[in-house]
């Protein structure tokens, strides 16, 4: 199965750029790349989206190697990208949000995105990583159950 670290590599290479130089556009040190590459470490969130931003690629792809225009986005119209949220009340520290949102430039709305996306994404990714970890622990406890007792 193809993890993080190689398609992190495909997409810089795409770029054309080595990874000293991607390294360098991205502010961050090659060693660093190299972790993310070849030991499948996942970057901050703001790591990971001006990485993405470098490739032209998705966080989304980068971190599961899924392509999000393929999943339909349930309550979207198609011209607007807007959602009816019909009966749908938000909470005053929603509001307080979208205000500020709305407040920001595209460029900074972009951005914005990104970083929630990020942050959704690593969540989702630290989730599987505890069950995982929950999954191991039962597997050493079954086995030291069944190993022979030494006396």
């Amino acid at each position: 199965m193809e993890g993080f670290g190689t398609r992190l590599k495909s997409a810089i290479k795409k770029t054309g750029l080595t990874q000293k130089s991607a390294a360098e556009k991205l502010n961050i040190s090659t060693q660093a790349l190299t972790n993310y590459i070849s030991k499948n470490r996942i970057p901050e969130a703001m790591i990971l989206y001006r990485i993405a931003k470098l490739c032209s690629v998705t966080m989304e792809w980068l971190l599961t190697g899924e392509d999000p225009t393929s999943v339909e986005k349930p309550g979207r119209t198609e011209e607007k990208g807007e959602i009816n949220l019909g009966n749908i009340h938000l909470l005053p520290e929603e509001t307080k949000v979208l205000h500020k949102f709305r407040q920001l430039s595209r460029d900074k709305q972009i951005k914005v995105e990104g970083i929630i996306e990020g942050l959704l994404i690593c969540q989702e990714c630290e989730s599987r990583q505890e069950g995982e970890k929950v999954v191991k622990r039962k597997s050493k406890r079954e086995r030291g159950r069944n190993a022979p007792n030494k006396k």
